[in-house]
């Protein structure tokens, strides 16, 4: 017993020597070089002794806390987040259970805001209440994004009634981005409009020119659905082509786009410029408390009030009138006049009577026009004219041109044939007998054959302009048949040889090589000796 309190009385003066031996390395001979440890020394010290003070170390948490953890989405229209999204665990455990992101198309997943790449996860080790943030963002697979939403969120079900929303354009260049601009929105279409995949007006609150289409900025602007061109190009190419012709004056602008509405992504649209009444687009007097103002028309079979007949043909006058009942009817009867005069001269045939009246390198470019693409409703809807009263010398002028969807052989009963003249013989319900009449003379039909060689060079590169323009955006066309799955069904006149397409590259080859095939068999006929001087009906 005494033995062991020896022991410990020696390693205690032991301690004792090295602490005192220690102590002494505050001299100056033993002072280091190095930055020393903090120190602190009091009143009741020895002298020459130093306390160590040990860095501080944030205490660790009592037993038991409990952090915050939430999951969120940087854009909750492109992803649904499932899973328990707020939870509160236990900190520095592994304690977080799954949740899952599913992705929305037309959209994709960045990555979450701690860098993890899975659309899943689960046990998070959170050190402090934490927020994991989705990245969400439009997958714009090379195409403009056009977002609409709606107030309340509503879907469009009117063509007549606007409601009202906001638009905003993103994934362009800089200075086409459109931040958000309130709008109102309509459906649109006469046949199109029963298609599940619908076309819309947009009027805007301020006048803008959305991906600088228009020559200057405007409120007016329309979505196509293209819901029977499964090319999703037969509009913009023709209208494209048209843009590059003289003697149609104005001719809206397009361009193909993602678009996305109360953040649902609905399709390929194009967004092109409104047919209307406009010193930038049809630049004709607006003098509605007048007979002398402009009137633009619109030959078709779906005619509304203010509409006239002239010869059996149903026309409807698409700007405004007079408020005034009784005005409006002598402005009705006045244009009636007019139409009425200049088809009577087109049936007579004349050449000089048809020029005074008919402005007639209109007719020439818009024939070629609907000859070349094979317009089948050329007569029947969606063919405008228009006649300036307020201007001297005032001629009907025809354009410009639209509603190309059944064109370019998607149609059958002979639409889907390559041979055959078609706007200028045919003579049915859906035709236009304003061409049928001129093409029964020489001399308009010489005028239709010098004007085809003019343009020969810009028509030949139509085909290739198609399969350029699907090349480049491939992708984003065909993601509009996954939203849409519509290949191999019946929409609209479609031919059996359209039906019978599977993906998206087989229809707009088919419309490029179609394409090709009517200007090789066309150039051949205006350039036939026996076209000038035959019935053209020989080449129906």
């Amino acid at each position: 017993m005494a033995k062991r309190m020896w022991i410990t009385l020696l390693c205690a003066l032991t301690l004792c020597a090295v602490l005192a031996a220690l102590s002494s390395c505050d001299s100056p001979a033993d002072t280091p070089t190095s930055e020393p440890a903090a120190e602190t020394t009091t009143a009741t010290d020895p002298p020459h002794t130093t306390v160590i003070t040990a860095p501080l170390i944030p205490p660790e948490p009592p037993v038991g806390t409990k952090v915050n953890v939430r999951y969120t989405v940087s854009n909750p229209d492109g992803a649904i987040l499932s899973g328990k999204t707020e939870q509160t665990v236990q900190y520095g455990t592994r304690g977080t259970v799954g949740v899952t992101l599913e992705v929305k198309e037309g959209y994709r997943f960045l990555g979450w805001s701690d860098g993890l790449e899975e659309t899943s996860r689960s046990g998070d080790c959170p050190t402090a209440d934490t927020v994991y943030t989705a990245l969400i963002e439009y997958d714009t697979l090379g195409l403009p994004v056009v977002s609409l939403t709606t107030e309340t969120m509503r879907d469009v079900s009117s063509k007549t009634e606007y409601i009202r929303g906001t638009i905003q354009i993103d994934g362009c260049a800089d200075q086409y981005l459109l931040p958000k601009t309130d709008m109102e929105i309509r459906g649109r279409g006469n046949s199109s409009w029963h298609f599940a995949k619908k076309s819309y007006r947009l009027r805007l609150s301020e006048k803008q020119n959305l991906l600088g289409l228009g020559k200057d900025a405007e409120k007016s602007w329309v979505l196509l659905a293209n819901h029977a061109d499964q090319s999703l190009l037969r509009n913009h190419t023709t209208m494209e082509f048209a843009r590059k012709l003289e003697g149609i004056d104005f001719m809206p602008s397009s361009t193909s786009v993602n678009l996305y509405l109360n953040g649902e992504y609905r399709g390929v649209y194009l967004l092109c410029e409104q047919i209307e009444v406009d010193s930038d687009r049809i630049n004709i007097s607006e003098n509605p408390e007048s007979l002398q103002t402009g009137y633009l028309l619109e030959m078709t079979h779906y005619a509304q009030d203010p509409k006239f007949t002239v010869s059996g043909i149903l026309y409807e006058v698409k700007n405004d009138l007079s408020d005034n009942d009784s005005m409006r009817e002598e402005q009705i009867a006045y244009i009636r006049t007019v139409m009425q005069r200049c088809y009577s001269a087109v049936q007579r045939g004349d050449e000089a009577l048809v020029r005074a009246l008919v402005d007639v390198d209109s007719v020439v470019d818009t024939y070629i026009v609907e000859e070349l693409f094979k317009n089948k409703d050329d007569g029947w809807d969606s063919f405008y004219m228009y006649y300036d009263a307020g201007k001297a010398n005032a001629k009907l002028t025809f354009g410009p041109i639209w509603d190309f969807d059944l064109t370019g052989g998607n149609t059958d009963n002979g639409g889907e044939l390559h041979e055959g003249l078609w706007a200028g013989v045919s003579e049915c319900i859906t035709d236009n007998f304003w061409y049928i009449e001129l093409m029964r003379e020489e001399w308009f039909r010489t005028l239709v054959r010098d004007r085809w060689n003019e343009l020969k060079s810009e028509i030949d590169r139509i085909p290739g302009r198609i399969i350029a323009e699907a090349d480049a955006h491939t992708d984003a066309y065909a993601r509009n048949f996954e939203k849409w799955p519509i290949f191999g069904h019946w929409i609209n006149q479609q031919p059996p040889i359209i039906m019978s397409f599977t993906t998206y590259e087989q229809h707009y080859r088919h419309y490029a090589g179609w394409m090709q095939q009517r200007i090789t068999w066309l150039n051949g006929v205006f350039n036939d000796p026996a076209y000038l001087t035959h019935d053209p009906v020989r080449y129906q």
